[in-house]
């Protein structure tokens, strides 16, 4: 616990952290950008001092990780099959009323969601307040090692990809080639580097913004591996 707040929030949450992230820019792209992400969030606990670590990370969750993720993810699936999505437990008189709780009073050792469990005690069953949580996770780890293993690898690997020049491509293939192989499991960062090549060749390199038609397949007509990176 001997690291700032913003840095520790950032390495729970975070996809490519520290090393991570210089290893995986070129060069050039860490020459020219700042490549301190830890500044956004403490750019928001400025504007909340005076609170315990607990309430810190609570508040930066509702500044960063639920509108700029869960909240617009949410959002944008939900929509896209015509629904309208709501979020009773973010009602802003609840949310105020939860962050003066008292840390010490909001979770407990090894159990979760201790709070909210209690709160529903008496209206839940048993089986439902004791039950492990279940997330929403999605197994890209084995989708790129099976199903979509050649797919990714023509993504990632192709001259297109690799010459756009703000990322290091020999990382970028040893990051591919250590999860498949299986020396370690980089499911998320594949899934972010092929979303980026994904967005850049439906809106940078066309020459109009329309949502692509057709198959993921149709997108990778540069077939162009360099074999010697796997």
């Amino acid at each position: 616990m001997s690291e700032p707040a913003p840095q520790r929030w950032m390495s729970w949450f975070g996809i490519f952290n520290g090393q991570l992230k210089n290893n995986l820019l070129s060069e050039s792209t860490r020459a020219n950008i700042d490549n301190d992400s830890s500044r956004v969030f403490q750019h928001w606990l400025e504007q909340n001092p005076q609170r315990d670590d607990l309430s810190s990370m609570l508040y930066l969750d509702t500044k960063i990780w639920l509108p700029d993720n869960l909240l617009m993810k949410g959002d944008k699936m939900t929509m896209a099959a015509s629904l309208e999505a709501r979020i009773p437990l973010l009602d802003y008189k609840l949310i105020e009323y939860a962050a003066n709780i008292p840390s010490n009073i909001k979770i407990k050792p090894f159990k979760a969601k201790y709070l909210l469990k209690r709160a529903y005690a008496d209206f839940l069953p048993e089986p439902i307040l004791t039950r492990k949580k279940m997330g929403f996770n999605v197994p890209t780890s084995t989708w790129f090692r099976e199903g979509q293993r050649d797919l990714i690898t023509r993504l990632l690997l192709s001259e297109r990809a690799r010459s756009r020049g703000f990322l290091n491509n020999e990382y970028v293939a040893s990051v591919l080639r250590d999860h498949l192989e299986g020396k370690t499991q980089y499911g998320n960062q594949i899934f972010i580097l092929a979303s980026l090549e994904l967005w850049f060749r439906v809106f940078i390199d066309s020459s109009h913004l329309e949502c692509p038609q057709g198959s993921l397949i149709d997108l990778l007509e540069d077939k162009s591996v360099v074999p010697s990176l796997l």
